[in-house]
C-alpha cells in the first residue's frame, strides 16, 4: 500500500490537483455505473424495468459529478473530507473500491 495522505495534510499549493484528482474520480464512477447498468440490463431486464429508482441513481452519480466540478470550493472540500478521500504524493486519489488511484483508471 503506497503512503497515502488525508486531503487535510497536503498543503495548499497541492489541494487544487488533489480538487481535480476527486472530480475525475467521481465521473469515472459515474460512468462506470452506466456500463455496470447496462450490463445488468441486458442480463435481467426484466429486474431492469421494474427497478423505478435505476434512472434515479444513474443521474445522481452524474450530479455529483459534476458538482465536484462546478460547486464552490468550501462545498467540494467538504465532500472530499466527510469520504475521508485520500491521496498519494502526486496528489492522485486513490479509489479503495478499485484498488487504483485514479490516473490509472
Amino acid at each position: 500500500m503506497p503512503n497515502l495522505l488525508r486531503y487535510d495534510q497536503l498543503d495548499s499549493s497541492r489541494q487544487p490537483a488533489a480538487r481535480a484528482s476527486a472530480a475525475s474520480g467521481e465521473l469515472w464512477c459515474a460512468r462506470n455505473n452506466v456500463k455496470k447498468q447496462a450490463a445488468a440490463s441486458k442480463a435481467a431486464i426484466h429486474q431492469a424495468i421494474n427497478d423505478q429508482h435505476r434512472i434515479t441513481r444513474l443521474r445522481n452519480t452524474f450530479s455529483l459529478a459534476k458538482d465536484m466540478r462546478e460547486k464552490p470550493v468550501v462545498w467540494i472540500e467538504k465532500r472530499i473530507l466527510e469520504n475521508l478521500c485520500m491521496f498519494n504524493e502526486q496528489d492522485d486519489m486513490y479509489l479503495f473500491t478499485q484498488q487504483n488511484f485514479v490516473s490509472k483508471l
